[in-house]
Formats: structure tokens, C-alpha cells, sequence
């Protein structure tokens, strides 16, 4: 069977370990654990290929071994991709202290993805997480007020891939944000809230990637 137009997607029992147990995902041989990251129930495995540079069919058995063992499931049907400016500033306006949500995002992102840590080498950490809550803030408010966010969306993907930054990191942040926000609210953050995240992010990704490439940055 031809799985490569299938959307992988955590099952409970995934978003369980993103939650819960991101450590444990260390253990995980590195290809399986970027798949898991990325079966978020947006990419196709087709997409899931191209991002990680990896044969099609290999990331197809890999998403058939994820499905028998119960962390994803495989279905047809894509999900509207749409920034629920609702949704993404109540969940946003929900955290209680931004700069320990910051810290506790690169914790996770570390802890996952100890690669990761190297773009990161000579950073001024407190100036890194007022940063990053920055820019949340200004994605949230600017979607909200209807102003075209694209533009400033490329600048930041541009000035990422000057950092190091590639494709595939985009899919691991998303993730590590999701797994923050399930932290930090708790039962706050609504399965509704998690879903306009993960949308938002795919658009927010999308356009970082293509400002990065349209000025030869990667």
C-alpha cells in the first residue's frame, strides 16, 4: 500500500510522551524520534520525507512501525491550515510568567534534541527568552489587528538561517512549543487552543523557510 499522500498523526498515547515523557524520546533512534516529532497531523509522509531529506518509502515503513506500536495513526484527509487569532491570544494571555515558559520551552527543545543546543552556543539567555516571547507577542497581536505578518515572518526566517537554522529544525520548535504550552496551562490549554498552535506554527514555519530562501540565506 502506497502510504506517501497519508497524514501521520499522534495518537493520545504519542502526545502522552510529548507531554509527559519527552526524555524518553532521546532513546529513540534519531530518524524514528524526527518522524514522531513531525507526525503532527499536517505534513504528509511525502512532506515528512522532504523536510528530513530521506527516501519516501523509508519514512513510510517508519510511520507503519509507529502505527502498530500505538504513537500515531495514518489518515487521508488534510486539516485546514488557518491563524485563530482567538484561540492563539487566549491560550497566549493564559501564561502565567513568560520568562519561566521561555526557559521551560529550551528545556524541552534541549532535553528532545541535544543538537539543537550547538545554534545556541554564544547566547545571552535572558536577552533570548524576552526574544522569543517577543515574537509570539507579535504574531498573536498582529494576526489579531489583521496586519499582513508575512513580511516580518520572512526577516525572522532569514535571520534564523543565518544562525543555522534549517527546514527540518522548524518541525522540532513546533513540538517543543506545544509540549511547553501542555506544561505550563495544564488542563487550560484546550485541545482547541493546542490545534490553532499547531496550525499557526505550520503557516509561521512556511513563510520563515521561504523568507530564508527568497534572499539566498539557505
Amino acid at each position: 500500500m502506497n502510504l506517501t499522500q497519508h497524514i501521520p498523526c499522534r495518537t493520545s498515547k504519542g502526545e502522552r510522551i510529548v507531554t509527559n515523557e519527552v526524555g524518553w524520546l532521546t532513546t529513540w533512534e534519531r530518524i524514528y524520534r524526527q518522524v514522531f516529532i513531525l507526525s503532527n497531523g499536517y505534513r504528509s509522509v511525502e512532506r515528512i520525507a522532504l523536510l528530513l531529506k530521506r527516501p519516501a518509502e523509508l519514512i513510510a515503513k517508519i510511520c507503519r512501525e509507529l502505527t502498530v506500536n500505538g504513537y500515531i495513526s495514518l489518515q487521508i484527509e488534510k486539516r485546514i491550515l488557518v491563524m485563530d487569532a482567538q484561540l492563539l491570544k487566549a491560550s497566549f494571555e493564559e501564561i502565567p510568567d513568560r520568562t519561566q515558559f521561555a526557559r521551560r520551552f529550551y528545556e524541552i527543545l534541549f532535553d528532545t534534541f541535544p543538537d539543537s543546543h550547538a545554534l545556541f552556543a554564544r547566547t545571552n539567555w535572558n536577552r533570548q527568552y524576552s526574544s522569543l516571547m517577543a515574537t509570539l507577542a507579535s504574531v498573536v497581536s498582529g494576526v489579531e489587528r489583521g496586519e499582513n505578518v508575512v513580511p516580518s515572518l520572512h526577516k525572522l526566517g532569514e535571520r534564523h538561517a543565518r544562525y543555522g537554522a534549517q527546514p527540518d529544525h522548524y518541525p522540532i520548535v513546533g513540538a517543543s512549543l506545544i509540549a511547553t504550552f501542555k506544561q505550563i496551562l495544564g488542563p487550560a490549554f484546550t485541545q482547541e487552543m493546542q490545534d490553532a498552535w499547531t496550525s499557526a506554527f505550520e503557516v509561521i514555519s512556511t513563510e520563515m523557510i521561504q523568507g530564508a530562501i527568497e534572499t539566498g540565506t539557505l
